[in-house]
């Protein structure tokens, strides 16, 4: 069925994304556009930033941008059955809005892909995205409901563990902003030190009169997606805080999985998952009492098995899903 489709997915340009998507970036009918222009010159890329130079069009708005995206997607005129999946970052960006005009054949698909982020964006233009997008599809079940919109677990192609070069070895592992959860996460190293345990904390947009145990956790140190699977492959476990507005698979956590590490998270959901068990995963909610945490630490020793298939989170089977609500649309 994937086969009988040509797919155009405008990419977040994180270098992650590169990783978590190799599956479907390997497909031969997927062109993945991680940045515009479409082109890896160098002269080409200066003279795209110059046309969109923002000051510069405040004071004289330059014509013709849009040939920057009718010139490499002429190719596609004429295919019938065309799918463009937009990542969130392109939402409303000016290519999204050509491909609608000039594109009426084909379909085109909002992927969310943060949930703090989401949920700000679709309370500003959550019309607008409709009238632009035939789908909207999102990793967080709570905003699916919330808007009316597709439901999808979030993907990560499968990484082989031994093909990591391991650097840092930790009993817990924590890696992300602080956002709205520094207080949980200070808690939780707190108690992880009182157990005597090596932890590995790495939080980054914390203000410099917040950030308590300086001399342990590295702050507004941002790791490279290489370090950080390095740092998560040396680990015996994954601690995942999400923001208070989600409610979702996050990468850290399918990684953990895939990786065999044992899990505390505060994702509820973890538990509708098959391969869900209370053994190797501690979910996390307002009655846990320090001393369960305890308990679990005791175990870190031992060697979970999610019996996780490699394509379990394949993006490809994001690709399934949209073109199976296309045909279902009609």
């Amino acid at each position: 069925m994937l086969d009988d489709y040509k797919f155009v997915y405008f990419s977040n340009p994180y270098v992650g994304y590169e990783i978590a998507y190799s599956d479907l970036i390997q497909m031969y009918n997927v062109a993945w556009v991680p940045r515009m222009p479409f082109s890896h010159n160098k002269f080409i890329n200066k003279l795209y930033r110059l046309h969109h130079k923002k000051r510069l069009n405040q004071l004289f708005p330059l014509p013709f941008k849009s040939l920057w995206y009718k010139i490499p997607l002429r190719k596609y005129r004429k295919e019938k059955k065309l799918i463009f999946i937009f990542n969130q970052l392109w939402s409303l960006h000016p290519v999204a809005i050509y491909v609608k005009k000039h594109f009426p054949q084909a379909k085109l698909v909002l992927q969310i892909s943060d949930a703090k982020e989401g949920y700000d964006e679709l309370n500003i233009y959550q019309v607008r995205f409709k009238e632009i997008y035939d789908i909207i599809v999102t990793y967080d079940k709570a905003q699916a409901d919330k808007f009316d919109l597709k439901y999808f677990h979030n993907i990560h192609s499968f990484v082989d563990i031994n093909s990591i070069d391991t650097k840092e070895e930790s009993d817990v592992y924590f890696c992300g902003r602080a956002i709205d959860r520094l207080d949980n996460l200070i808690k939780m190293f707190k108690l992880f030190s009182q157990k005597d345990l090596t932890v590995d904390f790495w939080i980054t947009n914390v203000e410099p009169e917040r950030q308590l145990y300086k001399e342990t956790i590295h702050y507004n140190h941002p790791l490279t997606y290489t370090e950080h699977l390095q740092h998560m492959a040396g680990t015996k476990c994954v601690l995942y805080i999400q923001q208070e507005c989600a409610e979702a698979i996050e990468w850290r956590l399918i990684l953990a999985l895939m990786f065999c590490k044992k899990i505390i998270t505060n994702v509820k959901s973890i538990k509708d998952y098959p391969f869900y068990n209370s053994s190797d995963i501690f979910v996390l909610d307002e009655h846990t009492k320090d001393s369960q945490i305890a308990e679990f630490l005791t175990t870190l020793n031992e060697t979970p098995n999610y019996n996780i298939d490699k394509q379990t989170f394949s993006p490809v089977s994001l690709l399934e899903f949209v073109v199976g609500e296309v045909e279902t649309a009609g």
